[in-house]
């Protein structure tokens, strides 16, 4: 694993970092895994891989993006609360092969034993990990890939409802990100995607996300 130093976020460089190597090649964020893996509500195949040729190009604070800013310290604050670590945002980006990930909170930056996700969603109610929708798990085993340690998610739901809900181990989908984002990066390398298989990825080609024992931890509204 690389460790980078990490650009203000959202910057121009910032966004370099999440689109190219040192030598050129295509890289992927957690973000933009669930669109690699064909599981963003919000982005296809498709567009995913027209971004990765393009350069990016620096955009004002959505709303959305502004929210998550703003509550994103006091879900670290819970979750230290309720699994008993201290957590902070580390200003590192950290890369293994064609994964470069941006944390929202680690333990120890140098080398994380615990990742804490911070979610705010009004779309996505959750009480535990069953709930955890298919965008998010495929980010999180995004993480676990780079870090090889637990993700948990603490997660401000649309019933604005705080629960820290630990991710499902799974490593066969972390096997699956890996080989797609080789294939998928070096069809961004060469511009050579096939046309009939960019927007589709087979359900065979996806591990199958098990089910779990629900593992949670609700905190009060109040």
């Amino acid at each position: 694993m690389e460790r980078i130093p990490k650009p203000k976020h959202g910057s121009k460089e910032w966004l370099m970092e999440r689109w190219r190597d040192d030598h050129g090649r295509c890289v992927f964020g957690a973000s933009d895994i669930p669109a690699l893996m064909n599981a963003s509500p919000y982005k296809t195949r498709g567009e995913l891989f027209a971004d990765k040729l393009n350069e990016p190009v620096e955009q004002a604070e959505s709303a959305i993006f502004k929210r998550r800013n703003l509550l994103e310290k006091p879900l670290l604050e819970a979750a230290s609360e309720q699994l008993g670590y201290t957590f902070h945002t580390p200003d590192t980006i950290y890369r293994d092969g064609r994964l470069s990930v941006s944390l929202d909170g680690v333990d120890y930056e140098s080398a994380p034993s615990i990742v804490i996700e911070a979610k705010t969603s009004t779309r996505y109610s959750i009480h535990d990990s069953s709930d955890l929708p298919a965008e998010w798990l495929w980010q999180g085993w995004a993480q676990q890939a780079v870090l090889a340690c637990p993700v948990w998610f603490s997660v401000l739901d649309r019933d604005l409802r705080i629960s820290v809900v630990e991710l499902p181990e799974n490593a066969a989908a972390i096997d699956t990100l890996r080989l797609e984002a080789e294939v998928f990066g070096e069809w961004v390398d060469t511009n050579s995607a096939p046309l009939d298989e960019i927007n589709n990825f087979s359900a065979d080609a996806i591990a199958r996300i098990f089910q779990v024992a629900p593992t949670t931890i609700d905190l009060p509204n109040g």
